[in-house]
């Protein structure tokens, strides 16, 4: 059940899964009190990311190919409250027959798909924040020196759909409560996508196309580098009305709100604006030297920080 403090820690999750977003998932759920119970195959590589979402699970390390191994984890999954798994059932899956709870079983399966319920539209159909970033339009709103599409650093498409599967279980925990019945609930990286780029589903038609070409700079001034008077670089991470308005604060540029082309904090960073915004602030920042400015707006919590040069960085 889930208690009064918003804990799970009467809850026994099952994760069968092989993805990043499955192990996230459980993760989340491991770390609101859920018992979490993981299956990873000795074959399985193991990545960073993995320690970090497997900090508070029990782990069993096994191939589910073994009689006795399949007969051990029916077990657990037929006494768990939450089973995710994120492959499609099918024969060639040795744990097919495990996610067949349904209603009756007041078990919770989670399907974590790699894009819909249906067939993902790319080959392995295992899960690709990379393609889901290309399909879902992302890769084109990434600044280039060419303007051309291109992939992002992190798989962040894959933590949201984690996230967004995690609360997806615990509704419908909530929901068991209410009625006592269990559900199946499918959770596709698409949809993950929507949720996280809705924006960018959602613009205007007619509308044209921003210039993707500037290279590193980015198109949102507030969220951008710039070079001080001693010729060093430092990065602005004010992403958000909070941040931006503190850099306006503190820089005295509140005025700027006062422009008849802007009126508003978001237009800052509007087609129609941002590159005179963008002008206006490297005219500022070049008046003192980098590190001033970074003290300056790391006193007001606006995240930024000195750059280094490329050969340091290598």
């Amino acid at each position: 059940m889930v208690d009064n403090q918003g804990t799970l820690n009467r809850i026994r999750v099952v994760d069968l899964s092989h993805g990043c977003a499955g192990a996230i998932a459980a993760g989340l759920l491991a770390d609101f009190g859920a018992d979490v119970i993981a299956l990873r195959r000795p074959t399985q590589a193991c990545t960073p990311e993995d320690v970090m979402w497997d900090r508070a699970k029990r782990l069993i390390f096994a191939e589910p190919q073994e009689a006795s191994v399949r007969r051990d984890l029916k077990r657990l999954v037929e006494g768990c409250d939450v089973l995710i798994y994120d492959r499609p059932v099918s024969p060639s899956d040795p744990t097919c027959d495990m996610a067949t709870g349904g209603e009756d079983s007041g078990r919770i399966d989670l399907f974590l798909a790699a894009y819909l319920a249906g067939p993902t539209p790319w080959s392995g159909c295992t899960e690709s924040s990379e393609l889901l970033h290309a399909l879902g339009g992302l890769a084109r709103f990434q600044t280039s020196y060419s303007g051309r599409p291109v992939d992002a650093v992190y798989p962040y498409l894959t933590t949201a759909h984690g996230i967004w599967a995690a609360t997806t279980a615990v509704a419908a925990l909530i929901e068991r409560e209410r009625t006592g019945r269990g559900q199946r609930v499918t959770v596709g990286g698409a949809h993950a996508t929507a949720l996280f780029a809705g924006y960018l589903l959602t613009r205007d038609a007619a509308a044209p196309d921003p210039d993707r070409g500037v290279g590193p700079a980015g198109l949102n001034p507030m969220y951008t580098r710039y070079r001080g008077a001693d010729g060093r670089w430092f990065f602005v991470g004010a992403l958000g009305p909070k941040f931006a308005a503190s850099v306006l604060k503190q820089t005295d540029s509140l005025h700027l709100l006062d422009d008849p082309r802007v009126g508003r904090l978001d237009r800052l960073w509007g087609l129609d604006n941002y590159r005179w915004v963008i002008d206006y602030f490297a005219e500022l920042y070049v008046t003192q030297p980098a590190q001033y400015w970074v003290s300056e707006l790391e006193s007001c919590d606006v995240p930024c920080t000195l750059l280094q040069d490329r050969e340091t960085w290598f």
